[in-house]
Protein backbone atom coordinates (compact mmCIF):
# COMPACT_ATOMS: atom_id res chain seq x y z
CA UNK A 1 0.00 0.00 0.00
CA UNK A 2 1.31 3.45 -1.07
CA UNK A 3 2.30 5.72 1.92
CA UNK A 4 2.77 9.57 2.77
CA UNK A 5 5.46 10.24 4.99
CA UNK A 6 5.89 14.14 6.68
CA UNK A 7 8.66 14.96 7.92
CA UNK A 8 9.13 18.07 10.09
CA UNK A 9 12.56 18.93 11.12
CA UNK A 10 14.51 19.73 14.66
CA UNK A 11 15.60 22.77 12.84
CA UNK A 12 11.94 24.72 12.27
CA UNK A 13 12.83 27.50 14.31
CA UNK A 14 9.44 29.00 14.19
CA UNK A 15 5.80 27.64 15.92
CA UNK A 16 8.05 25.30 17.86
CA UNK A 17 5.31 24.56 20.51
CA UNK A 18 2.49 23.53 18.31
CA UNK A 19 1.99 20.01 16.44
CA UNK A 20 0.27 20.52 13.04
CA UNK A 21 -2.58 18.73 11.80
CA UNK A 22 -2.42 16.50 9.03
CA UNK A 23 -5.12 16.31 5.99
CA UNK A 24 -5.00 13.99 3.08
CA UNK A 25 -8.19 14.53 0.80
CA UNK A 26 -9.96 17.04 3.29
CA UNK A 27 -9.72 14.47 5.86
CA UNK A 28 -7.93 14.93 9.61
CA UNK A 29 -5.55 11.80 9.27
CA UNK A 30 -2.92 12.62 11.97
CA UNK A 31 -0.48 15.13 13.13
CA UNK A 32 3.15 16.18 13.56
CA UNK A 33 5.08 17.87 15.82
CA UNK A 34 8.80 19.31 15.73
CA UNK A 35 11.63 16.86 14.99
CA UNK A 36 9.27 13.90 14.12
CA UNK A 37 7.86 12.12 11.45
CA UNK A 38 4.11 10.87 10.63
CA UNK A 39 3.81 7.99 8.62
CA UNK A 40 -0.07 7.28 6.22
CA UNK A 41 -1.35 4.76 4.55
CA UNK A 42 -2.91 6.23 0.91
CA UNK A 43 -4.51 4.10 -2.01
CA UNK A 44 -2.56 4.48 -5.15
CA UNK A 45 -3.46 7.36 -7.03
CA UNK A 46 -3.61 11.53 -6.86
CA UNK A 47 -3.95 13.08 -3.41
CA UNK A 48 -4.23 16.37 -1.83
CA UNK A 49 -1.76 17.10 1.32
CA UNK A 50 -2.51 19.80 3.33
CA UNK A 51 -1.54 21.01 7.40
CA UNK A 52 -2.92 23.30 10.00
CA UNK A 53 -2.61 24.74 12.54
CA UNK A 54 -5.01 26.36 15.63
CA UNK A 55 -4.54 30.05 13.60
CA UNK A 56 -6.63 31.39 10.41
CA UNK A 57 -2.99 31.83 8.51
CA UNK A 58 -1.39 28.91 9.93
CA UNK A 59 -3.20 26.48 7.00
CA UNK A 60 -0.60 25.09 4.13
CA UNK A 61 -1.68 25.73 0.47
CA UNK A 62 -2.72 22.47 -0.81
CA UNK A 63 0.37 20.06 -2.44
CA UNK A 64 -0.68 17.81 -4.69
CA UNK A 65 1.15 14.65 -5.00
CA UNK A 66 0.62 11.06 -7.62
CA UNK A 67 1.41 8.00 -6.14
CA UNK A 68 0.64 5.83 -9.29
CA UNK A 69 3.71 4.20 -9.72
CA UNK A 70 5.35 5.09 -6.58
CA UNK A 71 5.01 3.56 -3.12
CA UNK A 72 6.47 6.02 -1.04
CA UNK A 73 6.59 9.87 -1.27
CA UNK A 74 8.47 12.17 1.45
CA UNK A 75 7.86 15.69 2.36
CA UNK A 76 9.64 17.75 4.41
CA UNK A 77 7.46 20.30 6.43
CA UNK A 78 9.14 23.59 7.27
CA UNK A 79 7.07 27.05 8.25
CA UNK A 80 8.56 29.36 5.72
CA UNK A 81 9.97 28.16 2.27
CA UNK A 82 12.90 30.48 2.40
CA UNK A 83 14.27 29.82 5.46
CA UNK A 84 17.87 28.98 3.74
CA UNK A 85 18.41 32.58 2.37
CA UNK A 86 17.57 34.31 6.03
CA UNK A 87 20.53 32.59 7.28
CA UNK A 88 22.88 33.18 4.17
CA UNK A 89 22.00 36.64 4.52
CA UNK A 90 23.00 36.99 8.22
Amino acid sequence: MPKISIVRPAYEWANQQRNTHVYINGEKVGQVGIDQTAQFDVTPGKHTVVHKQKWPSGRSKPLEVDLSNKEEITIIMTSYKYNWSIFMIL
